[in-house]
């Protein structure tokens, strides 16, 4: 796993000082395997009881372990990057792909096992996301409409709390939220909870609000820096995520959604002839 990912994925639950260390090391981790814990606290600008408060909130028992762990991290995830001849093009197209390496890694087979189980066995699914999310939830709720399941969503977010207090113990919600501290979100999937339905969260952050309320976590890379707001990065993280846990609950019922298939080819194929 890329820690740096694992860094960028932690940002939004640390606290203001040591968002300024998680900063640091994301902009000069290859300075920073070098430097003393004294050296990066002054650099950063913070105590160095900040620099192990951060470090233990990302996985380490201190300063020495997470340094290691960087200095094998920036060894092992050493890839070429965009060259000057390929400009922007390349710039994108390699933060693309790091994005859905990142992703990749941070996928748990078991995790997407136990979703798609979750929309399998759901008398209904309710969507639930706002602003930049709506074209996801537009693509998924399309995609699982087409293999067979009853899908409720309402772009607006006032339908959406509505929609959230009509869910049963049968039904599953799927929300969405890049920063997974969405109040609108929040506040839908609380109500959902209260109704008995299981929630799903899919978010870029690791530990974001929105991964306590749910009851099942699927984390995509936050590959998107604070200076390139409203790339598609995250975006295309969130949708290769949903692709897999797609094809996952098909790959439950082959023969049904092959069945469907053909009969919504056969109703386009009939309206083009008409």
């Amino acid at each position: 796993m890329n820690l740096l990912a694992i860094i960028s994925s932690y940002f939004p639950s640390l606290t203001k000082s040591e968002q300024k260390v998680a900063q640091f090391v994301l902009t000069n981790p290859d300075e920073v395997e070098n430097y003393s814990i004294n050296e990066l606290a002054e650099f950063a600008e913070v105590g160095e009881s900040t620099v192990v408060r951060f470090c233990r909130k990302v996985g380490f028992p201190g300063f020495q372990d997470f340094k290691i762990a960087l200095a094998k991290n920036q060894t092992a995830q050493f890839t070429p990057g965009a060259t000057e001849e390929e400009g922007l093009k390349g710039l994108v197209y390699h933060q693309l792909v790091e994005s859905l390496t990142e992703t990749k890694q941070f996928m748990e087979n078991e995790e997407i096992s136990q979703a798609a189980e979750l929309i399998d066995q759901a008398e209904r699914i309710f969507l639930f996301g706002v602003g930049n999310t709506l074209a996801t939830i537009t693509e998924l709720r399309n995609r699982l409409s087409r293999i067979g399941f009853q899908v409720v969503y309402s772009a607006d977010s006032h339908l959406q709390a509505i929609d959230a207090s009509l869910m049963t113990d049968q039904d599953v919600a799927i929300a969405i939220s890049t920063s997974g501290n969405t109040k609108d979100v929040l506040v839908d999937i609380k109500i959902a909870k209260e109704q008995g339905a299981k929630v799903i969260a899919v978010t870029n952050y690791i530990k974001s609000a929105i991964t306590k309320e749910a009851d099942l976590a699927l984390i995509c890379s936050a590959k998107e820096a604070a200076t390139d707001a409203g790339s598609f990065a995250n975006k295309i993280a969130q949708l290769y995520l949903l692709d897999v846990l797609c094809k996952s609950v098909a790959e439950r019922n082959k023969e049904h959604v092959h069945e469907l298939r053909k009969r919504t080819n056969k109703a386009l194929m009939e309206r083009l002839e008409s």
